[in-house]
């Protein structure tokens, strides 16, 4: 097994706040989607990763978006996408927010800082696991890949 786990905690800056915003949306250029992360509330985020940065235009895909740069230079993006703000309110429910980066790395480093993985238990981890196993050799069963990310995540650290 050549893959190297991580178990150390990594510091992190929101550089979303700390530089001006075009600068910032520079930065985000080539980032993409990794995973998910369902169950966190607006102020979850903005406590961990301080205010956002807004787009209050009308015909966009996303309205809030975080940028998280880690000491070794990784960077990871955190984004609301094409959320219905007609049904749902990021202020009373929570939403599903993508992760994104340059690197798959940071969709892990995410989860720890949210704690999102510690609420899959080990046992769920592995069911996720046999789901997707399922669902290779059968394409007519639905399945949440993101939640596959989470169980993989937890099998690895051994957690």
């Amino acid at each position: 097994m050549n893959q190297v786990i991580e178990l150390q905690s990594f510091n992190y800056v929101p550089i979303q706040q700390s530089l001006d915003v075009n600068i910032v949306l520079n930065k985000m250029v080539g980032t993409h989607f990794f995973a998910s992360i369902k169950g966190l509330f607006f102020n979850q985020l903005t406590e961990l990763f301080g205010k956002p940065i807004e787009n209050e235009t009308e015909n966009t895909d996303t309205r809030y978006q975080w940028l998280i740069e880690f000491e070794d230079g990784l960077l990871a993006t955190i984004y609301d996408w094409k959320v219905d703000y007609e049904k749902n309110s990021v202020w009373t429910q929570p939403i599903e927010w993508h992760i994104g980066g340059h690197d798959p790395r940071v969709m892990d480093r995410i989860y720890k800082i949210t704690r999102v993985d510690e609420q899959m238990t080990f046992h769920e981890a592995i069911v996720t696991i046999e789901k997707a196993m399922l669902k290779m050799k059968s394409a007519k069963i639905p399945f949440n890949y993101d939640r596959l990310d989470i169980a993989w995540s937890k099998i690895q650290r051994g957690v």
